[in-house]
């Protein structure tokens, strides 16, 4: 009540809000906490969040998406706006531009800069089954392969993204997948 105009507090707000679902007025926090803040890092994060308050409304792509591309505007050289526009367009199985952003934000990967609050993004390997996935779906197949035969090696997975790449790669014939198990 007395600090309206404080950047974190509008944040925080926002925050506990989108814990409980009530994404109308998280959102006018988040909004009004990337209006009022001169970080340009608490601006992006609040455009995601904003993206993922609509997306869990429905029906309001076009809004998700401008959140998203605007995230992108504010710093362009973080990998978790791609990552989510990457999901955004597989699963609307838009799979050129699914490839395209998860291929633009492997470039900033290795950003360390950690957004305040977990969004859901968590390592390289996340990306690269994107860039994996949309890639087969869009033709490119070798190189789908290759980024799962890599995920498998070099990168410690869940079981479930494990069982979802070799379910993938079971699509390919050519696979000698018992080395891998082993």
């Amino acid at each position: 009540i007395n600090e309206p105009y404080n950047d974190i507090n509008n944040f925080n707000l926002g925050f506990e809000y989108d814990k409980i679902n009530h994404t109308a007025i998280a959102l006018s926090y988040y909004l009004r906490c990337a209006e009022y803040t001169d970080n340009d890092d608490l601006s992006y994060e609040c455009m995601i969040r904003m993206s993922k308050c609509l997306s869990k409304q429905g029906y309001r792509d076009f809004k998700e998406l401008t959140c998203l591309e605007h995230a992108i505007s504010i710093n362009p050289q973080r990998p978790e706006a791609y990552y989510i526009m990457s999901l955004y367009y597989s699963f609307r199985k838009i799979w050129l531009k699914s490839y395209m952003y998860a291929c633009i934000g492997l470039q900033y990967i290795n950003n360390d800069k950690k957004l305040i609050k977990d969004i859901g993004y968590f390592d390289e390997y996340q990306m690269l089954f994107q860039k994996a996935y949309s890639g087969y779906n869009k033709g490119k197949i070798n190189e789908s392969r290759k980024i799962y035969f890599d995920l498998l090696e070099n990168y410690e997975l869940d079981d479930n993204l494990r069982n979802i790449i070799m379910n993938n790669l079971s699509n390919y014939n050519t696979l000698n997948l018992e080395k891998i198990i082993n």
